[in-house]
C-alpha cells in the first residue's frame, strides 16, 4: 500500500494506493516520469483525495496511453543458474507476465510464469543479459 501527493497545473491531491495497484504501479512511480493515474475521487469535510485505481506511464509522444508489453520474454540456456535469474526477477517487480524459452535437448520449452511478473526496465534487460548473454532477451518487444 502507498500514499503519494499528485500534482498537475490546477494542484494536488493526495492518492491512496491499495497493495496490488501499489505493486503493479511501482515501477512506474520510481521512474520519476509523467504518469497517467485513473481512480475514484473521494470528498471528506472539504479535503479531496483519490483511490488509484491504475497508475501508467504517460507516452513520449502522442496522445495515447503508453502500454505495457505483453510479456517480457527470456531465452534460457540449458546451464543457466535458475535461482539468480528469479532474483533479477524479483528486483524488478511490476505488470508485465513472464515467458521463458528454456532450452532442453535439440529444442526449447515455452513456461509462462502465473506469479511472477516484471516491470521491464533498461537495468532488468541489463541484469539479464549480464546472466544469460546478449541473445536472452528481444530488445524489440
Amino acid at each position: 500500500m502507498g500514499f503519494v501527493t499528485i500534482e498537475d497545473i490546477e494542484g494536488s491531491v493526495e492518492a491512496t494506493l491499495l497493495p496490488e495497484t501499489f505493486r503493479q504501479g511501482a515501477p512506474h512511480l520510481r521512474a520519476g516520469g509523467p504518469l497517467l493515474v485513473r481512480g475514484r475521487l473521494e470528498s471528506e469535510t472539504g479535503s479531496r483525495k483519490l483511490l488509484a485505481e491504475d497508475v501508467r506511464p504517460l507516452p513520449a509522444e502522442g496522445n495515447g496511453v503508453a502500454e505495457p508489453p505483453r510479456s517480457f520474454t527470456i531465452r534460457v540456456p540449458h546451464q543457466a543458474d535458475l535461482a539468480a535469474l528469479r532474483g533479477i526477477l524479483d528486483a524488478h517487480p511490476g505488470p508485465v507476465p513472464v515467458e521463458l524459452w528454456v532450452e532442453v535437448g535439440g529444442g526449447a520449452v515455452l513456461i509462462r510464469s502465473k506469479s511472477v511478473r516484471v516491470g521491464p526496465s533498461r537495468d532488468l534487460v541489463g541484469a539479464v543479459e549480464a546472466l544469460l548473454g546478449a541473445a536472452a532477451t528481444d530488445r524489440t518487444e
